[in-house]
Formats: structure tokens, sequence, C-alpha cells
């Protein structure tokens, strides 16, 4: 089993504070260490492609409210799920000619600064280019945005803000129920974070038919904290200015500008894609 040292990349896309975030779990540095070390004792027994760094067992233990056997769940289904799930971790490398097509069909960018209740903001957009749209590399490229978070993220929970302004037929028509639940099954599987919140904004009323299938699979109590927003001005009641960025009424940088940040950023992973896919395919 290889270390992962992935913690010595250097490009920040986040802040984030792990002393306030086990402060409102009630845990102590010491306390969480100890957990840590338990988690670390127990990979070395699994057949896993890697050691996970301390970040990313802290990333899971956190979300799974440090129930040490639901968070070993979890990191055996987050490795899991890319054999589990074929069609959407097959050729998914970033660095693939037809995983960087999937810049143009959208992106789900985390914002930097969190929300002041240590909630993580994001933000999923889709793009116009139907022509391009393939579902499955879709998600992936999603996924793959979402690995760094797993490698260097920690919040207490999260608010989604869904920009389906250049939702299209076209991409209702690629988007089966079936590839929803299979989404579905991906989030599940690769982080057990806890949606606080999830915001449409300025949808098209094509994104009724996505916004009922998505509840179908969707506890109640996560399904109840859908909003819809008309306008960006009613956003800012829910998230802060200073959070947001400037074409979402916010303070923050442009999308465009983050989305170049995370170009870079999703670079740096290289090596670790590498050996993901490798795992990935082994004894398919």
């Amino acid at each position: 089993m290889e270390e992962n040292t992935q913690e010595k990349k250097c490009l920040k896309v986040f802040q984030t504070n792990r002393d306030k975030i086990r402060k409102h779990w009630d845990k102590t540095e010491s306390e969480v260490e100890e957990i840590l070390t338990e988690l670390r004792e127990w990979t070395k027994s699994q057949n896993f492609p890697e050691m996970p760094t301390d970040s990313m067992l802290e990333f899971f233990v956190t979300n799974n409210k440090y129930n040490i056997k639901r968070t070993q769940d979890n990191i055996k289904s987050y490795y899991g799920v890319r054999k589990n799930v074929p069609e959407f971790f097959k050729n998914s490398h970033p660095r693939l000619p037809e995983m960087q097509e999937c810049w143009d069909m959208g992106v789900y960018i985390p914002l930097a600064i969190p929300h002041e209740g240590l909630y993580r903001v994001s933000i999923v957009k889709l793009l116009p280019y139907t022509s391009k749209f393939h579902a499955n590399r879709y998600h992936a490229h999603l996924a793959n945005l979402f690995e760094i978070r797993i490698c260097e993220d920690l919040s207490v929970s999260e608010i989604l803000i869904v920009d389906y302004r250049n939702l299209q037929w076209g991409h209702v028509f690629k988007i089966s129920p079936f590839v929803i639940h299979r989404m579905a099954t991906v989030v599940e599987s690769m982080s057990r974070t806890r949606l606080q919140e999830i915001h449409f904004v300025e949808p098209p009323s094509s994104i009724n038919i996505l916004i009922t299938i998505a509840k179908t699979f969707l506890k109640k109590k996560i399904a109840d904290r859908i909003r819809i927003h008309n306008s960006m001005e009613t956003l800012i009641d829910y998230v802060p200015k200073n959070i947001l960025p400037e074409d979402y009424g916010g303070e923050d940088k442009p999308l465009s500008e983050l989305i170049d940040l995370w170009k870079e950023k999703l670079m740096e992973y290289n090596e670790r894609f590498d050996m993901l896919q490798e795992y990935s395919t082994k004894d398919a």
C-alpha cells in the first residue's frame, strides 16, 4: 500500500478552520488524533491502493460524525465505487482529451470562503453546449473536482448552488433517471457530506423534470431544503456576498477566474488520478 503524499501540494483553494470544526463536534485535537490513529491501523488491513492522508481520513470521519464504523464503510465505498460504477470512472483521468472537453459541459466549483456556519458553499454550473454533452463523462468530471475536496477540505455541512440556466432539452434527453440514480450512488459512496441547502438560481422551466426525478432519490428532509430563486437578489439572503462570485451577486472573483484556478488545481493531482485510474481498471 503506497503512502498518499498529496498533502504536499501548495495551491490553496479553500479557507478551512479545522480547530473550529473540531470544536463544533466537541472534539479536541488529541481526541481527533486518537481516532485517526485507529483509522490508520485499520487501513493497513484493507486492500486499498494507498494509505489515505490524515486530511482524507478526517474528511471522512467528520462527515460521519466521528462514528468509526460508518467512516470505515464510507472509505470502503469511496474506493469501491470506481469499480462498481465503471461507466463513470473508466477513462475518467482529467488529462484525457475527452475529459478536457468536459470543461465545456459544466463545472463543480467549491468556493474558497466558508459560510459562517462552517458550511462549504459550492456551485454546479451547466454550460449550453448540448452537442458535446455526455452525461457519464460530465458526472465523472464533477467527481474528479470533488476529489480535491476529499483530499484537502473540511466542513460541517454543505450549501449547493445549482446554476442550470443553460439547461436545454438536449441535456434533459441525455440525463436519464438511471444516470441520475447512478450519480446519486457515486455521491453517497464518495462522501457522506450533509446538505444544508440546495439553491437553484434562475432555473428554466425544463428544470422541473430533473428536480422531480432527483426528489425520488433524495431523502425527504433533503428534498425539503431545495429552494428556487428567480433572481440572484434572493440568493444573498442565504449566502453572504463575500462568499459568492461577483457574477452571482457577490464580491469574490468571477466564476470564470475560479474555473481557471481549478483547472490548475486539478492538474496538480495528475499522479493521484494516475493511481485511481489504474485502480479503477485493475481486475475489472
